[in-house]
């Protein structure tokens, strides 16, 4: 009997064990269907639309009514070094000019001094572990560790030639912004003295416990700020002549995992706020005399930054792009993408002409952002931005900036009278506008005709429009200009067009 119950039990235990495996087997079966439609539904391919010139130009009494389109940053050279970028400077004299460097086992060749005109070949190539431009831009310091002849190798850009050498054990060199003082990290931080390059002269030896790596001058050179190499907290130390002293340390990383990334100082010597990036997904801006945390950048995932040379904005390389932050704010601008991966190193140009940045894929890429760095009402808080989005076969509407002028306005009226009979006071948004108040509306020229947008209009719409405005951190008011009648079989590449043309003809 006992047998009985037993082999009833088991057989009853291998029921429910089946019966269990089937619907795991199910509900994984219906995951993965769900999941391929979600991936087939995300990674639906929507051809670009076919290009169709404007056949009918826009009389320009009609296009003055209208703000002219922002221009987007222009790619102007690509420096294909190789391996994985650890370091992009431009010359502080010459915007022409840019030295880089790669990690590499053996280290060699791995640092090359380019002309963003001549993208091809280096002007010179080195091998070290890190690089620096002086002050007056004639003088590269290269520092190495690993060759038999160690040290830090002062060069001559222009006479293309080594003028002296500093032995030691060196991990890193930057010179200080005054050219006086050449900053070498070994198993502590040494100032040599470099006013005659032919003969450096070891004049300060940094007082610590442990390596501090990683430094960085403010714009006036009276500053250093420092990592501690065993707990990654931030050192700033004062230079007074002949003298290092310590004025704070900020602990940065508040997890008990984290590392810092990179950290400069802003380029004012008033106010030389340090801005620091970390792992813990932010950029963190210190501002003296306490030193204390009043600006946080959401920036995500950042491996360097650097400001422009007006302080304004904070410029980081991240995960496949570079991002454009406001120094004051911590609110994003906008980004420049065309990375295949991390973007580790990034630079600006001394007049803030252009930006540079590189990274995992081996490749520099050269940015003309003289028109892009951000100065429109836009980067003001809720403020709207009115476009009116055009096909290429219409003609804009001679009073649309006017209607879309009446339609903010009475919206505006609609959103304060619901504000206040809420109890939240008589509170509004803002559009831009031109200098006599009225809606400042911005043209934008489709890629091709109507047609193309009938089907997911917002979608493709909205994907011309992100390539010229930022849409991670603004509103929108857009327009689209099309006709009413839709036709079936919409054409989503240029032969397909002209082959349905050629079929209603």
């Amino acid at each position: 009997m006992k047998f009985k119950v037993f082999l009833s039990l088991l057989l009853i235990g291998f029921g429910i064990l089946f019966g269990v495996i089937f619907l795991i087997r199910y509900f994984n079966q219906q995951v993965d269907s769900r999941q391929q439609a979600i991936d087939k539904y995300l990674s639906r391919e929507d051809h670009p639309p076919p290009r169709i010139p404007r056949t009918v130009e826009i009389p320009d009494d009609i296009r003055q009514k209208f703000a002219t389109v922002p221009e987007k940053p222009t790619l102007i050279a690509e420096f294909v070094q190789g391996g994985y970028l650890q370091s992009v400077k431009f010359s502080p004299t010459n915007h022409n000019l840019v030295v880089s460097m790669t990690h590499s086992q053996d280290n060699k060749k791995n640092i090359k001094l380019w002309n963003i005109h001549n993208p091809t070949t280096p002007l010179a190539e080195f091998s070290g572990y890190s690089v620096s431009f002086s002050p007056d831009g004639k003088i590269l310091a290269i520092s190495d560790f690993r060759d038999i002849d160690y040290g830090v190798k002062l060069w001559d850009i222009a006479a293309e030639k080594f003028i002296s050498s500093i032995r030691g054990l060196c991990f890193d060199a930057a010179f200080s912004p005054n050219g006086k003082h050449l900053a070498v990290e070994t198993l502590g931080l040494e100032f040599w003295d470099v006013s005659n390059p032919t003969k450096p002269i070891e004049a300060i030896k940094l007082k610590g416990k442990n390596i501090e790596k990683e430094h960085t001058f403010s714009v006036d050179g009276k500053l250093i700020a420092t990592i501690d190499s065993r707990k990654d907290i931030v050192n700033i130390w004062e230079i007074d002549g002949n003298k290092v002293i310590r004025r704070e340390s900020i602990d940065v990383i508040d997890k008990k995992v984290g590392r810092i990334e990179a950290m400069k100082f802003l380029p004012d010597p008033q106010n030389p706020i340090l801005a620091i990036a970390d792992n813990d997904e932010d950029i963190k801006l210190f501002h003296p005399p306490d030193w204390q945390n009043y600006t946080v950048i959401p920036a995500g995932n950042v491996y360097d930054l650097v400001f422009t040379s007006d302080g304004s904005t904070v410029i980081s390389g991240g995960t496949n792009e570079l991002e454009f932050w406001s120094a004051e704010s911590g609110n994003r601008y906008t980004s420049i993408e065309g990375y295949s991966d991390y973007v580790k190193c990034v630079d600006v140009s001394t007049d803030s002409k252009y930006v540079a940045g590189g990274g995992k894929d081996g490749t520099i890429r050269v940015w003309d952002i003289v028109h892009f760095l951000p100065s429109r009402q836009s980067n003001i808080p809720n403020v709207v931005v009115p476009i009116y989005f055009l096909p290429t076969n219409r003609l804009p509407q001679t009073d649309i900036p006017e209607k879309i002028d009446k339609i903010l306005r009475d919206v505006q009226t609609f959103f304060a009278d619901e504000m206040e009979r809420h109890g939240y006071g008589r509170k509004t948004f803002e559009f831009e506008k031109n200098s006599n108040g009225s809606a400042k509306v911005y043209l934008f020229e489709g890629k091709t005709a109507d047609e193309y947008y009938h089907e997911y209009t917002n979608t493709r719409v909205m994907k011309e429009i992100k390539q010229h405005f930022e849409t991670y951190n603004e509103f929108y008011f857009v327009v689209v200009d099309k006709s009413n009648e839709k036709k079936p079989n919409i054409p989503t590449s240029a032969e397909q067009y002209l082959r349905q043309k050629k079929l209603n003809k």
